[in-house]
């Protein structure tokens, strides 16, 4: 399953979608369920500086120690990703306009980098080497909020580009919607000794940036968790919020 299935397969490879979090967040997590897909998501509020913003690709594609944090590096880690195998990549960069907010060269900078490292992925490389590897998909999504639309449509003018829209799936569409929102959220928590469970507590209608990955993480732990389910269902035995 490639990510052309859903953004189309001679589709530029930068493309913007402008919806609210809940809806792209929710199809995010089952996009990344996918086989051979690898899906990354990084906040646009943590990358307000040119420091900040190679941190958070660092931290977000799991660059090795060896990342320079500068421009070469970031293009080489990206057209890399060894450590991350796939056959499909989509890079999310959620509420783009704060990105390198007031930095236009570097934000410019950015955008060629991205494309670049899209083309680069999608040539392949054939040097009959033990790194050779086919072309591969390599996608960019630019977000930003319903509300934000003015701001981001006036950095895409800095950019001088004009990305095509994306929309997410109409099934996805009903997450947006106040009166639909999951009931609870798994807030993970260390038991007495050295065991990590989770607890459930309420979550109101109004999504947070981090909502989305909760489940993802209760999930990883529910594997290697031995504490009752009852007691991980009721918050048990005094657990305390990391």
């Amino acid at each position: 399953m490639h990510v052309d299935d859903d953004f189309g397969a001679i589709a530029p490879p930068v493309q913007c979608t402008i919806t609210p979090y809940r809806g792209l967040g929710t199809y995010l997590r089952s996009l990344s369920l996918r086989p051979g897909m690898v899906v990354r998501e990084l906040m646009g509020r943590r990358m307000r500086t040119l420091d900040t913003l190679f941190q958070e690709f660092g931290a977000a594609m799991q660059f090795p120690p060896y990342y320079g944090a500068n421009w070469p590096a970031l293009m080489e880690c990206l057209t890399d990703l060894e450590w991350l195998p796939g056959e499909s990549y989509l890079i999310v960069l959620w509420d783009f306009w704060k990105i390198l907010s007031g930095n236009d060269a570097d934000i410019k900078t950015l955008y060629r980098v991205l494309v670049d490292c899209a083309t680069e992925w999608a040539q392949g490389v054939s040097d009959g080497e033990w790194w050779d590897r086919p072309g591969k998909t390599f996608r960019i999504l630019l977000h930003s909020l319903p509300e934000d639309q003015q701001m981001f449509h006036r950095r895409l003018q800095t950019l001088g580009v004009d990305p095509p829209i994306w929309s997410l799936p109409s099934k996805y569409e009903a997450f947006n919607s106040s009166s639909s929102y999951l009931p609870i959220r798994m807030r993970l928590t260390r038991w007495p000794g050295t065991r990590l469970g989770w607890r459930t507590c309420p979550r109101s209608a109004k999504y947070d940036e981090k909502a989305s990955y909760w489940h993802e993480v209760a999930c990883t732990c529910a594997i290697s968790m031995r504490a009752p389910v009852s007691q991980v269902a009721s918050g048990g035995v005094g657990s305390k919020s990391l």
